[in-house]
């Protein structure tokens, strides 16, 4: 088994519960003012409920010829290239030319920011809620962009869990498992699979069958459908 399948199942496995979110958003209502409370609820409903990858909310940006979010639609658009010259991006630019033969640290640079596969180039529609409407128009009236780095998206998820009353090893919250949190919402609310993993950027469509499969008994469904059984 790849270490990815093993991140995937493990991810699922830990993902908090739809309860657990609405006690993390409580708890920076609660606990977390000013601009880190602001942070805090973009960081939550951006990987927790819309599904997004932490890199992909790192790059989130209002600036230049790239705008993610289209307000009159109401839907974040993930580019398949984002011009960034981050630390993360050239950490990972330097990663790619040291173990890639004929590839230059500034080439790659410019090939960043990407998204992760094909499948990860995709919109992103928050339409349907009006608390995620809220927050994304108060975090762009103060931002142009994710205002920290990469690694700041995971120090504001471990300020979030220390300001809620989880029973749980905060160890196994994190952006992985808050966008397996996402999955599992939307699936339980009966999205199909195939619109699971366009919304969540999976290139392999069985990842979405763990998901939807937890909430959707087909074949109980199906007896209970053609025996008239409640």
């Amino acid at each position: 088994m790849s270490s990815s399948k093993k991140s995937e199942d493990w991810a699922l496995e830990q993902a908090p519960s739809r309860y657990e979110y609405n006690r993390m958003m409580e708890g920076i209502e609660e606990n977390i003012d000013g601009e880190m409370g602001l942070q805090c609820k973009f960081v939550l409903v951006t990987l927790g409920e819309l599904g997004l990858r932490a890199g992909e909310l790192a790059h989130i940006s209002q600036k230049g010829s790239i705008e993610w979010i289209n307000f009159r639609r109401k839907e974040i658009k993930i580019p398949k290239h984002s011009p960034c010259e981050c630390g993360y991006c050239e950490k990972q630019a330097q990663q790619k030319a040291g173990r890639t033969d004929g590839v230059t640290f500034q080439a790659e640079l410019k090939e960043r920011w990407k998204p992760k596969t094909e499948a990860a180039i995709r919109t992103v529609p928050f339409h349907y809620s009006d608390e995620i409407q809220m927050i994304y128009r108060e975090f762009f009236n103060k931002y142009d962009e994710w205002p920290r780095s990469r690694v700041s998206v995971n120090r504001r998820v471990d300020r979030i869990i220390e300001n809620s009353d989880l029973n749980r090893n905060s160890d196994t919250v994190n952006p992985q498992t808050l966008r397996a949190c996402a999955a599992n919402y939307h699936a339980k609310c009966g999205m199909n699979p195939e619109a699971l993993a366009d919304l969540m950027g999976w290139s392999n469509k069985r990842t979405a069958l763990k998901f939807y499969q937890q909430y959707n008994d087909g074949v109980r469904s199906e007896l209970s459908r053609c025996h008239g059984a409640n």
